[in-house]
């Protein structure tokens, strides 16, 4: 059938629908109803390999430092070069590996210098974004705020880390001060290989005592408390990291 023919039989089937519901349309079924259309769930093979790095990195298989050979990994994965090299490009954006010009991709090594530089800003621009959001914090964030402390009181939930990540960028949404809560974010990228360590290394109960204080201060509508509390958990936090961070990184 031409394409022509087909436009005509669509139109004159358009002028064909005021028939009688159930009734015959010159010979043609119209279809009245259609089923609801899911979205597919899809996990491409470049986060196939991402995840399968990830994980070995987490786990200490991949120690800080380790050379990411990409034609090793290839063959052992039994993946071509492709879905390596990207999904390094994607941990590479998170942190986790580092490249150097003519030089291999690494797993990303600690630094102290690093770490310190990234939680003085933390420090200094949340509890500021912080009592920005404050007033304009809306009761169902805040109910948000608290059901994600409440799953992190499952310390050994595999979602730890994602919860906390959330916890954080919510405190801050309603602040109304996008280019601050862009710096913000980047740096808490930037900080989510120390928090890692951290998580594997600390007592996460101390971590959500900090979080309590946070959400009781909200709860209050304590500003200076509220900054206060995001200074003291951050501190705490990057003084637990420089216990187990040896000397200075890389050259």
């Amino acid at each position: 059938m031409s394409l022509h023919r087909l436009s005509e039989d669509r139109r004159g089937g358009a002028r064909r629908r005021s028939a009688p519901a159930g009734g015959p349309l010159g010979g043609e079924r119209l279809m009245t109803r259609r089923s609801p259309v899911h979205p597919l769930q899809n996990v491409s093979l470049v986060d196939q390999v991402v995840g399968t790095l990830r994980d070995r990195i987490d786990n200490g298989e991949l120690e800080p430092g380790a050379v990411l050979r990409i034609d090793e990994l290839a063959r052992e994965l039994g993946v071509s070069r492709t879905p390596v090299r990207e999904a390094i490009s994607a941990l590479e954006a998170q942190g986790v590996v580092v490249r150097r010009t003519n030089y291999p991709p690494t797993v990303f090594t600690p630094s102290r210098s690093e770490v310190l530089e990234c939680y003085e800003m933390r420090t200094v621009l949340e509890p500021l974004a912080a009592s920005f959001a404050l007033p304009n914090l809306a009761d169902e964030a805040l109910d948000h705020l608290e059901a994600l402390v409440s799953a992190m009181d499952q310390v050994g939930s595999p979602n730890f880390f994602a919860l906390n990540r959330e916890f954080h960028e919510g405190l801050y949404q309603a602040a109304d001060r996008p280019f601050l809560l862009e710096t913000i974010d980047g740096l808490i990228r930037r900080s989510d290989p120390y928090i890692r360590i951290y998580f594997k290394t600390h007592d996460l109960e101390e971590t959500q005592r900090g979080h309590r204080r946070i959400l009781d201060s909200l709860r209050r509508r304590d500003d200076a408390e509220l900054q206060s509390a995001i200074v003291d958990h951050l501190q705490g936090v990057v003084n637990g990291m420089l216990d187990v961070i040896d000397g200075d990184g890389p050259e």
